[in-house]
């Protein structure tokens, strides 16, 4: 097993990756080899193959152009004409939550009328990490007639992707018998919907677990987890502890692309969760495993069942000023570029805070990296610390939507889980509708 050290801007095989500090070295035989291949028997416990998804490299996949049934949020379905000016005008002077309960990991977005579903549920939802009492995601619907958000309710009660009861047997359950999985996002297709998520095994190894059903409102198939997690040294090759310890993988993203031949081809983007991983040198000096973003290539199949067909690019690794981690990736595209928008620091006090970076994903490059919003931000109004984990739905030319999960000032993790969900604004446009570098709409006007 060869080691190899890669530096900022160097070029391996088609792409190029950055790296920063003692998070340079990586083995080669995960993040840059054709023969990846993912952790086996990775804890004790675990479900049996059933319950996993196959999560492999699958060469015979790669390279066909199928025909996509991928449905992209973008100018077909965004209203073309809205302006950072419109966008004022209803803005509120101080930043409320979108709903006034825990939402935290918030997952915005859009499902349009060539959705499975059609015009019947069409519009905007939201869905996040509510924590072990209600923890199979429940729905939330923004209603056009008073602009505001409402639980999506159905004979009287409160939809949710996995209803009480039907939670899935590969989740380990906590001391309450609830477990707490977070992190849900949605990816849209003409014939279907999968939702994606994280959730501890019954080793607590940390999983990205997937659903599909035909309709928002279910019933939903899961499909058990990937099986793409990897071991300490893959990261951290100088991990000094006896065993290799299985490390988790979360926060996972799905984006869909165009190449030059005109393919769409979609990928999986997750964090390995290597945080987690501390230890203390001889010395005395506290260290933990890098956190890199990684993107792999899939193809879902018309059963749902989803085929990785590349093996990872590393996209970013956590860098000195980013407090020891990056995560919660999500990608968008304006005027022809994509960007990458990510979290840094410890989510549960005013250290979180959000970047935006350009991003080629076919070729795995990451540069030009830029703070977002953070903790003192004029958007905030001094009422809110800690925004983090972002996602964002298109509303006009260069104009997203922006959802972070934030802590209300003067609060943090040790008061329990109080995050709140707020709805701010990234615009690529400035105020004549003239090309500008990104920024928070709120904090500058």
């Amino acid at each position: 097993m060869g080691v190899v050290s890669v530096r900022v801007g160097t070029r391996v095989g088609n792409g190029r990756l950055r790296r920063a500090g003692v998070a340079a070295t990586l083995v080669a035989s995960w993040f840059l080899s054709d023969s990846f291949q993912p952790a086996a028997d990775a804890s004790a416990g675990e479900p049996g193959s059933a319950e996993r998804s196959v999560g492999l490299t699958d060469p015979a996949l790669a390279g066909a152009c199928a025909p996509s049934q991928v449905v992209k949020d973008g100018d077909l379905f965004a209203p073309p004409g809205v302006r950072a000016g419109d966008v004022l005008a209803t803005t509120q002077a101080q930043p409320r939550p979108v709903v006034d309960e825990l939402i935290a990991d918030p997952f915005g977005f859009r499902l349009p009328p060539q959705a499975p579903d059609g015009a019947r549920t069409s519009g905007k939802w939201l869905l996040g990490t509510s924590g072990s009492r209600t923890p199979g995601f429940p729905l939330y619907r923004l209603d056009p007639q008073s602009g505001s958000w409402v639980s999506h309710v159905v004979d009287g009660r409160q939809l949710a992707i996995f209803p009480e009861g039907q939670l899935p047997a590969w989740w380990r359950r906590g001391r309450d018998q609830n477990p707490v999985p977070w992190a849900p996002e949605i990816h849209v297709r003409t014939d279907f919907l999968t939702v994606h998520y994280t959730a501890p095994d019954h080793g607590r190894v940390l999983r990205i677990g997937y659903a599909t059903a035909t309709s928002i409102e279910g019933p939903w198939t899961d499909h058990g987890f990937l099986d793409l997690n990897v071991r300490a040294r893959d990261v951290a090759p100088d991990f000094p502890a006896a065993g290799n310890p299985v490390l988790g993988l979360i926060d996972s993203h799905i984006t869909t692309v165009t190449d030059a031949a005109g393919c769409d081809r979609t990928f999986l983007l997750a964090k390995v969760d290597g945080n987690a991983l501390r230890w203390t040198e001889r010395d005395g000096t506290p260290r933990s495993a890098p956190t890199p973003i990684v993107a792999y290539e899939i193809r879902q199949h018309p059963d749902g069942v989803i085929h990785v067909v590349s093996a990872p690019t590393v996209l970013i690794t956590n860098q000195p000023h980013h407090d020891g981690l990056v995560e919660s990736p999500f990608v968008i595209q304006s005027d022809g570029e994509q960007y990458l928008v990510y979290s840094a620091g410890f989510y549960g006090n005013r250290n979180y805070r959000t970047y935006i970076a350009r991003l080629d994903l076919l070729n795995g490059w990451v540069g030009d990296e830029r703070l977002l919003i953070a903790t003192g931000n004029r958007a905030l109004r001094g009422m809110w610390n800690g925004p983090g984990h972002p996602s964002l739905i298109k509303v006009g030319d260069g104009l997203f939507e922006l959802y972070v999960h934030a802590w209300r000032e003067g609060m943090d993790h040790r008061g329990g889980d109080d995050r709140r969900t707020l709805m701010l604004h990234l615009a690529f446009r400035d105020s004549e509708m003239r090309r500008s570098d990104p920024y928070v709409v709120e904090e500058r006007f």
